[in-house]
């Protein structure tokens, strides 16, 4: 028991090192893994396709924010779930639901799978939109 203490005691001192350095690490690798080349699709007389290095810029911006914050709320989510843990020692009483949405949460934006799963929820209420939009017409 006094392991797990000192590990979420540990937890709780590092986490903002470890939340930043990691988030930042999420968020450029999503440039370079996300990031189109913005001059593929694009017509040059379009006002975006004049100005490719600054559609570059911004589809960079876009996605190091979306997955750095991504993984800030994921390391968010492990320090609640660490305080909520710590609070309830040593005999481990009062977790709900909820904590095990944090460990979820905590488990995708760690790995860097947050934004892309929150993404993809979405997406689902979008494909029902245009389900009932279908039905409609």
């Amino acid at each position: 028991m006094t392991s797990l203490i000192t590990f979420l005691d540990l937890v709780a001192s590092t986490w903002i090192f470890a939340a930043l350095v990691m988030s930042i690490f999420w968020g450029a690798r999503a440039v370079f893994l996300f990031a189109t080349d913005a001059g593929q699709e694009l017509k040059p007389t379009s006002f975006r396709g004049r100005h490719l290095n600054w559609e570059r810029f911004f589809q960079g911006s876009y996605q190091f924010l979306f997955n750095g914050v991504g993984s800030f709320a994921g390391w968010l989510c492990l320090y609640t779930l660490a305080a909520r843990v710590h609070s309830s020692l040593p005999n481990l009483t009062g977790f709900t639901w909820g904590d095990v949405l944090l460990f979820l949460f905590a488990l995708l934006g760690l790995t860097g799978h947050l934004p892309q799963a929150v993404a993809g929820f979405l997406g689902v209420f979008e494909r029902i939109g245009e389900k009932i939009a279908q039905k409609l017409t």
